[in-house]
């Protein structure tokens, strides 16, 4: 029995190559000009966090915990704050070299049952984006969510030549 190939906007991007997938637990930037997409996928309870120009991106796929167990009651917490510190020190090595003189961001967060599933790590990510500037947008998606459906559980950034501004595509949804 042969394996049906990933559907999405993120598997297009993937078998076309122009895009780099940033994996659980990864901070990556992407300069527009050599790549023109970012993005993630298996969000399950996961969260992401984009600050995006006409020049570039940079995308985190935050889990809801660290990689390596721990006792500690705030590890998802303090796994967040490390996270972002590596997002601010991207960020300003980026900006340093003219990639964000003008930038949007967005959270993209874990809703269950009508709710943010990590209303104190969407706190952590919300503050460090107002830290560097920015006031940023809170997109949701529902988990547990319908496994059937093309780019579920994807997050893309792309760039978009003609209007300037890069498109952030949430399971397939422009945001």
């Amino acid at each position: 029995m042969s394996v049906a190939p990933a559907s999405g906007l993120l598997a297009q991007w993937e078998r076309a190559r122009q895009v780099v997938v940033v994996p659980m637990g990864g901070v990556q930037f992407v300069a527009f000009q050599q790549t023109p997409a970012i993005g993630t996928r298996d969000l399950g309870s996961c969260s992401v966090v984009v600050i995006a120009s006409k020049y570039g991106a940079i995308l985190t796929h935050i889990p809801p915990l660290p990689a390596q167990p721990s006792a500690d009651p705030y590890a998802g917490d303090n796994n967040v704050r490390s996270m972002m510190g590596q997002v601010k020190s991207l960020h300003a090595y980026y900006k340093s070299l003219n990639y964000f003189p003008e930038a949007g961001t967005s959270i993209i967060c874990a809703q269950f049952r009508g709710a943010v599933a990590l209303p104190d790590q969407l706190q952590i990510m919300q503050q460090s984006l107002r830290e560097l500037g920015y006031a940023p947008f809170v997109r949701t998606y529902d988990v547990p969510g319908n496994r059937t459906l093309p780019g579920q559980g994807t997050v893309i950034v792309i760039s978009n030549a003609s209007s300037g501004n890069p498109v952030i595509y949430v399971e397939d949804r422009a945001i």
